[in-house]
């Protein structure tokens, strides 16, 4: 299991907004905020971020797949819900 964890969710029912925590025993870390309006520049922004390289295959397609449904709700005009 990996110890990072992602929260996703659309800000002013446009922008995709990606949390990034990472997981350490007895001690905080600030989340790491990426945001986008779209899923191409949200690929592109995580890739220049050294996080996604520790993540598991698992955990990587996982984000891509929610990144790309919180865009299709962004385009809908629809409520979120991340998996």
């Amino acid at each position: 299991m990996d110890s990072y964890y992602f929260l996703i969710n659309i800000v002013k029912h446009r922008i995709i907004r990606l949390d990034y925590f990472k997981i350490c025993k007895n001690i905080y870390n600030y989340p790491i905020c990426f945001t986008s309006n779209n899923s191409d520049l949200m690929v592109n922004l995580l890739s220049l971020h050294n996080a996604i390289n520790l993540l598991s295959t698992d955990h990587i397609l996982y984000l891509g797949k929610e990144v790309c449904k919180a865009e299709l709700s962004v385009f809908c005009k629809q409520s979120y819900v991340q998996d």
